[in-house]
């Protein structure tokens, strides 16, 4: 329908786990340097977003679980 689209596979990105460092990094999203950077540019340009993942133990993957801590 003319849509834009882009697929990003958590696999392919090297993400920090968060540790909680309570400090606000402003103007950045966090004070990692790593893969996040282009889920959090994905994040803010986008009108929807549709997550898919499989489901491990009755929760989400690992990867989308440093992406959810990471994202605040």
């Amino acid at each position: 329908m003319g849509a834009d689209t882009e697929k990003i596979y958590l696999n392919d990105l090297d993400i920090k786990p968060c540790q909680a460092c309570t400090k606000y990094p402003a103007p950045k999203f966090c004070w990692y340097e790593d893969g996040m950077a282009r889920i959090y540019t994905a994040i803010e340009n986008a009108d929807v977003l549709i997550i898919g993942t499989p489901a491990y133990y009755d929760g989400v993957s690992a990867q989308l679980k440093l992406v959810i801590d990471r994202a605040r």
